[in-house]
């Protein structure tokens, strides 16, 4: 395994560069998905995103040497994106520990200015001093304090909020920064000054018999798995902020349908209730009929002769049957005209006969319920609102239930003589 994995270097540094490259685009996506977020970690995760941006290109120019052979323009961009993605890294870091902790400007000059020196004492010229001192300066430090601040900004932002399932992926990520530390920022390339003349790739891979780009590529693995689950953070939250808001939306609808009723309980002398969807069956009697389908205007006069009929077996004064049939004809019309289907039945509540209509329309519109309902000969769009005036003088109550489920109607009439 290990000899497959040496000769075959190039596979496990393609990875690791498509790794790095997954988390920069995982982290845009989420930073164009998420607007705004309460967790002020989204303001700063495009620095993390242009690392995985900048250090997976120097891993694909790695790769190309590798299968080229070192040429130096391809060495100057590498040691260019080293440099470069370690400053973003470092950078982040630094906006990290300060969401929850102020750490002074002067720790990333300092590191800094100490890559600087040693570039110059060793060599200013030599790409390879500049390689390790990026890792050593800013590679080494950047990923502990990225450990340190996700650790922090758990403790501080998460932990008493609803997101407390998400605290092990900020400690796999704690480890894996650590890990990753250590493997890119401290195990440098062989170097005749201390500590790479130490500690470096090669004794790595004498005490490990592993190659340390191995290891590299299962942190950045890891670091890209933990900062994507650690990114649902936003997604919870905008789901939260959703139920909120439909809560609110809920209890605004509820505080509308009560003022409603109370209006048409008074204008009406309760001839006029308003039910909620829920409310609709438990307002009804025993089924004294089947259900009559009406799909289109020509069966209008079937409908008729249906209600003729099975109001026939409840209601022995002629007159009460015409004025039920023509009180739920213009109801019966307008559903089929408008929801292009609507559905009749017949119940018997105590002294009283009930006759159902529904459709499936888009029901009436809240605002128009008073005129719907209390001004004679206005019309609405998509449901039955038409002859609420006949409906109310004809029936001793009119039971209304409308929305984006449909709308229903109960006619309920009082008759003297029930067979």
């Amino acid at each position: 395994m290990v000899s497959f994995i040496t000769n075959n270097l190039e596979v496990v540094v393609f990875f690791y560069g498509l790794t790095l490259v997954i988390l920069g685009i995982t982290i845009f996506a989420q930073l164009r998905q998420t607007e705004k977020s309460e967790f002020k970690l989204l303001e700063i995760l495009w620095l993390l995103a242009l690392f995985g941006f900048t250090h997976g290109a120097h891993e694909f120019l790695d790769l190309f040497e590798i299968i080229k052979g070192e040429q130096l323009t391809v060495s100057i961009l590498e040691t260019a994106l080293t440099l470069f993605s370690f400053v973003f890294l470092l950078i982040f870091s630094y906006k990290l520990i300060n969401l929850s902790v102020k750490v002074s400007i002067w720790l990333p000059v300092l590191l800094v200015s100490l890559l600087l020196a040693l570039s110059v004492l060793l060599g200013p010229y030599s790409l390879k001093t500049w390689n390790i001192g990026s890792r050593y300066f800013l590679g080494l430090p950047a990923n502990i304090l990225v450990a340190i601040g996700l650790t922090l900004y758990y403790f501080n932002e998460l932990k008493d909020q609803s997101m407390k399932h998400t605290y092990k992926y900020f400690f796999l990520a704690t480890g894996f920064f650590g890990l990753y530390a250590i493997v890119e920022g401290l195990v440098v390339p062989r170097a005749d000054f201390f500590p790479a003349n130490v500690i470096n790739s090669d004794t790595f891979f004498s005490l490990f018999n592993v190659p340390v780009r191995v290891f590299r590529a299962f942190a950045a693995i890891g670091i890209t798995w933990t900062i994507w689950n650690i990114m649902d953070v936003f997604n919870l939250e905008q789901e939260e902020r959703e139920k909120r808001a439909e809560a609110a939306l809920l209890k605004k609808d509820a505080d509308i349908h009560k003022a409603y009723t109370d209006v048409f309980s008074a204008v009406t002398q309760d001839k006029l209730v308003l039910l909620t969807e829920e409310e609709v069956e438990g307002s009804l009697g025993e089924p004294a009929s089947e259900v009559f389908e009406i799909h289109s205007l020509e069966k209008l006069s079937e409908s008729r002769a249906f209600l003729r009929n099975k109001l026939g077996h409840l209601v022995t004064d002629p007159e009460v049957i015409d004025e039920l049939i023509h009180a739920s004809g213009e109801a019966v019309a307008n559903g089929v005209k408008h929801a292009g289907a609507c559905e009749v039945q017949l119940y018997k509540i105590g002294e009283a006969v009930q006759i159902r209509i529904t459709d499936r329309g888009s029901g009436i519109n809240f605002r128009d319920l008073p005129k719907a309902t209390l001004v004679a000969g206005f019309s609405t769009k998509h449901s039955l609102g038409l002859g609420f005036s006949i409906m109310l003088e004809v029936c001793s109550r009119v039971s209304l239930s409308t929305g984006a489920h449909g709308t229903t109607l109960i006619l309920e009439k009082r008759v003297d003589e029930c067979i």
